[in-house]
């Protein structure tokens, strides 16, 4: 799923999408799911909920043009699609938690 192209309407700098996992014989989880800024990095779910900041700050070390805080709101509607797609896995870490 893409969240964001170039030369879209709406679109800015950056290209993201849910990326499929490279190791095809792996089967993708809630905590391994692939968030790919095309052309930069890619970026785990874990990695994201962990540490955002951190995340964002290694893609401007690379590339400098695009608006990070874009970038953050595309990030955050991928780990939303991934809490969507993984109830099972939400609730139960939450349940951990508690």
């Amino acid at each position: 799923m893409s969240y964001s192209r170039w030369c879209g309407i709406g679109s800015g700098h950056w290209y993201t999408y849910w990326s499929c996992h490279p190791n095809g014989d792996s089967a993708e989880n809630r905590d391994d799911s692939l968030f790919d800024v095309c052309g930069v990095k890619m970026f785990t779910a874990a990695e994201l909920r962990s540490d955002m900041d951190a995340c964002m700050a290694s893609v401007r070390d690379i590339d400098s043009e695009g608006d990070v805080d874009e970038l953050r709101t595309y990030a955050n509607e991928f780990l939303a699609d991934i809490d969507e797609a993984y109830p099972d896995a939400m609730i139960a870490e939450r349940d951990k938690e508690a």
